[in-house]
């Protein structure tokens, strides 16, 4: 009984999971941007390119950026009492960015979060 207890913490601890969406981008960059100045290609340099973009009526252009990561705790895995004694940590970021039809920032939104949730 006390090997398989062993094997079963040893699993639990190797075994944690992990999901992202999204590509990771250097948020402290947005502190960079400036409105009427920063062109869509040097948020691209900065950035990479955005997850999405979309065009309006008037002929801004939206892009977006997006990363999220959770973590799954070791303690997940453990037969029967992992959803009771495990949990999870988040971390996610977002950057909206609006530019002209000339391609210029016109108003950026970025945020940021990151938390942890016990079972």
């Amino acid at each position: 009984m006390r090997i398989a207890l062993t094997l079963i913490v040893c699993l639990s601890v190797i075994c944690t999971g992990c999901t992202t969406t999204g590509k990771d981008y250097d948020e402290t960059k947005t502190h960079e941007i400036v409105v009427g100045q920063t062109t869509e290609a040097q948020l691209v340099e900065w950035f990479g390119q955005p997850e999405s973009r979309s065009r309006s009526s008037t002929g801004d252009t939206t892009l977006m950026w997006s990363y999220h990561k959770m973590k799954f705790k070791a303690g997940m895995f453990v037969p029967i009492l992992g959803p009771f004694i495990g949990g999870s940590n988040h971390e996610g970021k977002n950057l909206s960015v609006v530019t002209d039809t000339d391609g210029v920032v016109k108003s950026y939104s970025d945020s940021s979060n990151n938390f942890e949730q016990n079972h």
